[in-house]
């Protein structure tokens, strides 16, 4: 998946992360159909409720091991593990919820 964005001036690019549109999409989707998913959102109470119970199809540290991502810069100012804190941060935080919220909608 590779969009460029024009980037801040006062912002110095270290790093950038690659990986191909369907590794990202895996890190976002969770593991399950999605009627189980809305069975599992009507019985939980909630989506809040049953975002802890659901879990994507790929984890981060996995596509990372398997080279499905990609980090590279001339001056890496992180690990592969504080990478993967990150990443999961965003997705799990951010992403993951948004999509979860699109399936539902899209299924009712």
């Amino acid at each position: 998946m590779r969009t460029r964005y024009p980037k801040p001036p006062d912002v110095e690019i270290k790093n950038t992360v690659y990986m191909r549109e369907e590794t990202f999409l895996d890190l976002i989707t969770p593991n399950v159909d999605t009627d189980s998913l809305v069975a599992l959102i009507e019985k939980e109470g909630g989506i809040e409720a049953a975002l802890y119970r659901l879990y994507p199809r790929l984890d981060f540290r996995t596509a990372l091991a398997n080279r499905l991502i990609i980090i590279d810069g001339d001056r890496p100012d992180v690990d592969s593990e504080e990478w993967a804190q990150i990443i999961e941060k965003f997705l799990l935080k951010i992403a993951f919820p948004i999509v979860v919220r699109g399936l539902v909608k899209r299924k009712r």
